[in-house]
């Protein structure tokens, strides 16, 4: 098996259609640097936005926080008050009970 090669002579206009499709791909390789260039621009520009959205916001957590730890507080603080009102209560509750029955009891 014999294979010849096909020489092609590069013509003056050959060279001209090269250099205008060469020159075409530059075009567009430099347009798309410069949308990569202006979306890396954006893209920093959302992460500036994002960081600090994300301090505001774990600002704004942070007195959420503080005040349910301060209503927290006023509830412990409630609660307490009614549990020491509900054993004085009982306590003075049973001392009548116990008076009257030691009453009854020693009258019959």
């Amino acid at each position: 098996m014999h294979v010849t090669m096909v020489r092609e002579d590069w013509t003056d206009e050959r060279l001209d259609d090269l250099a205008k499709g060469v020159g075409e791909v530059r075009a567009e390789v430099i347009e798309v640097r410069r949308e990569v260039a202006h979306v890396r621009e954006e893209l920093g520009e959302l992460r500036a936005e994002i960081r600090a959205l994300t301090k505001m916001m774990d600002a704004r957590f942070e007195a959420v926080d503080a005040r349910f730890d301060a209503q927290q507080k006023h509830m412990d603080a409630g609660f307490e008050a009614v549990m020491r009102t509900m054993q004085i209560g009982f306590g003075l509750t049973g001392a009548v009970l116990a008076a009257l029955i030691g009453l009854i009891a020693t009258q019959l």
